[in-house]
């Protein structure tokens, strides 16, 4: 009786291409764990400006509830250098004066991350009315910031945001204002939050966006 005999043939990788293989798959790792680097700082970037505009935002919603319900004049305004960078202080202003002795007892102070500039970074495009600045009051003796990374902006009008106690914001001179804040990202320019007030009181947080590019005041 004749038998027959099957022959199994096994196959495998060669030494080269289980290399290359390694070797892609090493380089898909290196890229794609720079990339996921990239993103979450972006995300984190854009996190801190939002987080910064939007707690100046409640800060200054506080205030207005509370001009409107003590009937005086609040105000909030940077800490140093005037410049909204250093963070801010709320404090009652009846007088809408601010000097040291108006500001030695805050309510509150707040500071914002390092990450987070009010200085317009180059190349991007001018936003008009910033900064609440107030264009009549000419002089002020600024507190100076310890921390030299805050730029020092007292060469500017005051910056200040008031409520008087129907809730108004207001300048020095007894006008009203419609006016914005700005922050930009230092590491990521292009990341930047708008605060914006209306001539009706009324604060808003934007986001620069195909709908609204400028933040107009009257969206």
């Amino acid at each position: 009786m004749q038998t027959s005999t099957s022959r199994k043939l096994t196959s495998g990788f060669t030494l080269i291409e289980a290399v290359t293989v390694i070797g892609l798959v090493a380089l898909f790792l290196l890229f794609s764990g720079h990339f996921s680097t990239s993103v979450f700082s972006t995300y984190q970037a854009r996190n801190e400006v939002h987080a910064t505009t939007l707690a100046l935002m409640l800060d200054a919603q506080r205030i207005r509830t509370l001009a409107r319900a003590h009937k005086k004049t609040m105000s909030i305004m940077p800490i140093c250098n005037n410049s909204w960078e250093s963070g801010w202080i709320a404090f009652h202003n009846p007088e809408l004066k601010f000097d040291k002795e108006a500001i030695t007892n805050p309510l509150w102070k707040k500071e914002i991350s390092p990450q987070v500039t009010t200085i317009r970074p180059k190349g991007s495009a001018p936003v008009s009315g910033t900064q609440f600045a107030d264009i009549s009051i000419k002089s002020f003796s600024h507190p100076k910031c310890q921390n030299s990374s805050i730029a020092l902006e007292s060469s500017e009008k005051l910056r200040h945001l008031s409520f008087n106690a129907l809730g108004a914001a207001q300048t020095k001179n007894g006008g009203f204002v419609a006016n914005r804040v700005v922050f930009w990202s230092k590491i990521y320019p292009n990341i930047e939050y708008h605060l914006v007030l209306s001539d009706s009181g009324r604060l808003r947080l934007c986001k620069p966006e195909a709908v609204n590019p400028k933040c107009t005041l009257s969206l």
